[in-house]
């Protein structure tokens, strides 16, 4: 699997998450239609985190999904993604992909209705998750996901569902 340009990775994306997004962001209930549109934007910013997460899962498996366009600029080769070998330039790629997912996420945020945060916490909640696991990828060297995959612990996914819960989510 391979993608040209991040056009073409956000098309995948919607097929992927924004469906899902939509089909809970339904489920939860919501009064303003424009819910659909964080539910696409959540969805897109929750899965670029995923893809962030799993290059070196998705290299072993023989998958990039990080845009050829961005590897061309960067100078990254995806022979340096398949061998599992970071150089300073799949670092810089890497924090401009996790710039963008924190854009998303600010974006999928300003999209949310005022009338539907009450019935839209749960997915706030998983947001909130996710963008903790996109610092934890920075904070440890964004680098590093060539080599090992980095999670949330159980306890801390709790601490972050309950605060998100009683004071929201800002990214």
């Amino acid at each position: 699997a391979r993608y040209a340009d991040f056009a073409a990775l956000q098309q995948y994306c919607q097929r992927v998450a924004g469906v899902v997004g939509r089909l809970i962001a339904r489920i939860l209930g919501f009064q303003d239609a424009a819910v659909l549109d964080y539910a696409d934007k959540m969805g897109l910013a929750l899965q670029l985190t995923n893809i962030i997460r799993d290059v070196g899962e998705d290299a072993v498996a023989g998958r990039i999904y990080l845009p050829v366009e961005d590897m061309q600029r960067f100078g990254v080769p995806a022979s340096v993604v398949m061998r599992s070998a970071p150089t300073p330039e799949f670092a810089a790629l890497m924090a401009f992909q996790i710039g963008r997912a924190r854009k998303t996420y600010r974006q999928a945020v300003s999209l949310l209705p005022a009338a539907d945060k009450k019935s839209q916490k749960v997915g706030l909640i998983m947001a909130a998750i996710y963008y903790a696991l996109l610092n934890e990828i920075e904070r440890d060297g964004a680098e590093n996901v060539l080599t090992y995959k980095i999670a949330i612990p159980s306890p801390r996914k709790k601490r972050i569902a309950l605060k998100t819960w009683l004071f929201g989510f800002r990214p």
